[in-house]
């Protein structure tokens, strides 16, 4: 999902940050987010609060990887069970690694910009690159 926001005003940056940072923006209105390479925000996000990979990620942040960034649409406990699930948005993100670099043709069909929800251990363990936290925006 291509932001127009994002396309005036930064038009160089990437397509998992794109999102993220679009969304982030949409969401709350804030334009601070860093910039840079999605691997690097978390470290960079020094003006916000940031959650660290052992605590419950919060609703409207930004869930941070090594080398990929989401946005956090919610985050819910059945408390019954006990079983807490993160609700989030993404773009550029395909479970085949050899299609995450976004330079496959044809260009692969994916679920960029839909809402996905796992189960926070889930969340937290996907992809190949480390859950570093999230930025409390």
């Amino acid at each position: 999902m291509r932001h127009l926001f994002l396309a005036k005003q930064i038009p160089y940056i990437r397509h998992t940050k794109e999102n993220a940072w679009g969304r982030a923006h949409e969401a709350t209105g804030t334009t601070k987010l860093p910039a840079s390479g999605a691997g690097k925000w978390y470290g960079q996000a020094t003006n916000f609060t940031r959650r660290g990979p052992d605590e419950i990620p919060l609703s409207y942040s930004i869930g941070c990887f090594a080398g990929h960034v989401v946005f956090i649409e919610s985050v819910s406990t059945i408390v019954s069970s006990n079983t807490t699930y993160v609700t989030f948005s993404e773009a550029n993100w395909y479970a085949d690694e050899r299609l995450s670099d976004g330079k496959y043709y044809p260009y692969p069909s994916g679920t960029d910009g839909e809402q996905k929800t796992l189960e926070l251990s889930e969340f937290k363990a996907r992809g190949t690159g480390a859950y570093l936290g999230c930025i409390v925006l």
